[in-house]
């Protein structure tokens, strides 16, 4: 690793001289923002995987490699930090590697770019190789920190914070996972759950500030047709952070969220005409 550190705090603009990068320009759709015209939280996620999964492609490791070994990559953690939201008809350059290869776990770093050059995005994260047919995390073969030219001298881990349950909601949804949520790997997409958590949220939360960092774990997969309760507490005084789950009916946690946030002015035609 040449510039930076790495703590429990998202990495600044760090640079690394682990495994191979991967660079792609991305045009945020009209699709893709909210009514502010944000690039959304769970877009950012589905940016980020398929990047991911088109490094793998090129490099002869992607989906149907991955099928053929009846293996799969599962994210356990995202640690995303917003600078700034890229907006409508933006054009945005990601650049992801990864940093990090362990004996079960994989650390994967995102950087999202203006046309300045400036880093207006940052992800961490944390993944594991799961054998398909068991369902079972496994040991992650050699063969794919060599197919990424991983360079072990500078081999890292990531600290992720923890993320607590939430205790006294404040509020709560009741969903059921659609056919439109599920993905190739038969499950619900990883982003979806940031919709979903976005989607549960008031109003009045969305439209008085912008989620700054966004740490989730995920714990388990939902699957199609599943009914699904999100729950979430609201920023309070000066405490400006919220967290929120995503639980199966029976109460079991499929992945933990936490939100901090910074206070922000929107447009007011644009509030007054949502609450309508």
């Amino acid at each position: 690793m040449k510039e930076g550190t790495c703590t429990k705090a998202i990495c600044k603009e760090v640079f690394y001289l682990a495994g191979l990068k991967k660079r792609k320009d991305y045009l945020v759709h009209s699709y893709e923002v909210d009514r502010y015209n944000r690039l959304t939280l769970e877009k950012m996620v589905n940016y980020a995987q398929d990047i991911a999964m088109i490094q793998g492609e090129e490099l002869g490791i992607g989906q149907t490699h991955l099928e053929s070994k009846n293996v799969a990559w599962v994210v356990s953690r995202f640690d995303i930090a917003v600078k700034r939201y890229p907006a409508f008809n933006e054009v945005i350059t990601i650049e992801t590697q990864p940093v990090g290869f362990h004996r079960l776990l994989a650390d994967r770093t995102f950087n999202f770019y203006d046309a300045e050059g400036n880093a207006v995005v940052t992800i961490n994260s944390q993944w594991a190789m799961v054998d398909a047919i068991r369902g079972r995390i496994k040991k992650i073969d050699d063969y794919y920190p060599k197919a990424y030219d991983f360079d072990f001298d500078d081999n890292i881990r990531i600290k992720y914070d923890k993320v607590d349950s939430v205790e006294y909601p404040d509020y709560g949804i009741d969903i059921r996972a659609c056919n439109g949520d599920i993905d190739f790997n038969r499950h619900v997409n990883n982003g979806k759950y940031l919709g979903w958590v976005t989607d549960s949220m008031p109003f009045e939360m969305l439209s008085t500030g912008n989620v700054k960092r966004v740490n989730i774990a995920y714990k388990k997969e939902a699957l199609l047709g599943e009914r699904i309760k999100v729950e979430g507490t609201l920023p309070k005084g000066k405490d400006l952070h919220s967290t929120h789950q995503v639980c199966l009916e029976n109460g079991e946690i499929l992945a933990l969220i936490e939100c901090k946030w910074e206070k922000a002015e929107f447009n007011k035609k644009c509030v007054d005409r949502a609450k309508v």
